[in-house]
């Protein structure tokens, strides 16, 4: 095995590790952002308007995709009144416009969904006592917010699994 070669491939096992480990942490900052929803207050919220919207069509798709638009109104015991769209922890800076396509489906789908969030609906509305203008109406972790964890030990796996293996192949290649 040449000496290029094992720079080459020293220098990508530790470009990848270093890229799994900065995907990793940011990973887990997604989640732990996701979560502080959790722990928020909860109090009692009116649906003021429920519809479906449909989403841009990309190139080469055939068919409309349909996203879901909930808008509700909830006080606060200070007496002031908040107006939010924010369905979950999805919707944030992080994930910028995510909950738009993670909530989007065929029309029977959303119809059936927005069946539970119709106009005058009584809901239960978290909100972040320090900002109380934060709120969501589904405080649950979804699926996507574990997508940088998952990629950033999916690369980690993989840089540790070159280094490993490809050691182990480099000293059998010596030794015959």
């Amino acid at each position: 095995m040449s000496n290029s070669y094992k720079k080459r491939k020293t220098w990508l096992i530790k470009v990848l590790f270093c890229a799994g480990v900065i995907i990793l942490i940011f990973g887990v900052m997604v989640i732990i952002k996701a979560s502080e929803c959790k722990t928020w207050v909860s109090t009692e919220g009116t649906i003021i308007g429920s519809s479906l919207q449909e989403l841009p069509i990309p190139e080469k798709k055939s068919h409309d995709t349909l996203s879901t638009d909930i808008v509700y109104e909830y006080q606060v015991p200070n007496g002031r009144i908040y107006f939010s769209n924010r369905i979950s922890s999805l919707d944030n800076e992080i994930f910028p416009r995510i909950s738009e396509n993670y909530y989007a489906g065929t029309y029977e789908e959303l119809r059936k969904y927005l069946s539970k969030y119709q106009v005058g609906t009584k809901v239960p509305v978290y909100y972040n006592p320090q900002k109380p203008s934060e709120s969501v109406i589904d405080n649950g972790l979804k699926a996507p917010v574990f997508i940088p964890l998952t990629l950033g030990i999916a690369i980690l796996y993989y840089a540790f699994h070159l280094h490993a293996f490809g050691r182990l192949r480099s000293k059998n290649e010596e030794a015959s």
